[in-house]
């Protein structure tokens, strides 16, 4: 069953620096829109995210060659374990430069290590990896209302946490107060410069299954 988590966020600052930031969230589908913030091609289905993880990972490899019949065990490892099984594909030569041709190389490294992030932190790949791994959640913003200076959105399974963050980076003088609900539980802090200040302890949940503790990166 999918965590129904309530999102409230408050921003405190500049006035037109704030309108800015509402502006920039905002699209003709819905008040907060993930994408406005941290842009994707919404039109890729699971399998075409599927094949540019897996073109990340095989360029990761190619950087690594020293680990490389250890990396793709791990990564076949994986995506076997998942609810709908995802096969890891060694691309060859040919294959690896057509595809980097449409991407920066820094660009793939940078996403392939958000994977593998994942992956140290026995989280498993599933259809939404790359989102929670850009946005900090697989969901989008759903029921989404703005208010003055205040935000307030429902997703499914954790809060968008790093993609606030990375607005606070952009607007480093404007203070996120951000606080969300799970399961009888609530968590406030602040986010401010990139920084995140919270006194609570409290973890959100994983909700992807573990890997045994023989896979290694």
């Amino acid at each position: 069953m999918n965590n129904i988590i309530e999102n409230k966020i408050t921003l405190l600052g500049d006035f037109d620096t704030i309108q800015e930031i509402l502006k920039r969230i905002k699209s003709n589908e819905s008040e907060v829109d993930f994408y406005k913030i941290k842009p994707m091609d919404k039109d890729l289905n699971d399998l075409v995210l599927d094949d540019y993880m897996n073109l990340c990972l095989n360029v990761y490899i190619q950087k690594n060659p020293e680990n490389k019949e250890e990396l793709i065990n791990t990564f076949r490892f994986v995506g076997k374990t998942r609810e709908k099984p995802y096969e890891f594909k060694v691309l060859s030569d040919v294959e690896l430069n057509s595809a980097k041709s449409k991407y920066q190389t820094k660009k793939l490294l940078a996403d392939a290590k958000f994977f593998i992030e994942r992956i140290k932190d026995k989280s498993i790949f599933n259809g939404y990896m790359i989102r929670d791994a850009y946005w900090g959640t697989g969901s989008g913003a759903v029921n989404a209302r703005v208010r003055d200076n205040r935000i307030e959105f429902i997703t499914y399974d954790k809060a968008p946490i790093k993609l606030f963050n990375d607005i606070s980076k952009i607007y480093p003088n404007i203070k996120i107060n951000y606080c969300y609900h799970i399961n009888g539980n609530t968590l406030d802090f602040c986010i401010k410069d990139g920084n995140i200040d919270t006194k609570d302890n409290y973890e959100e949940p994983t909700l992807f299954s573990l890997i045994t503790k023989n896979v290694k990166i």
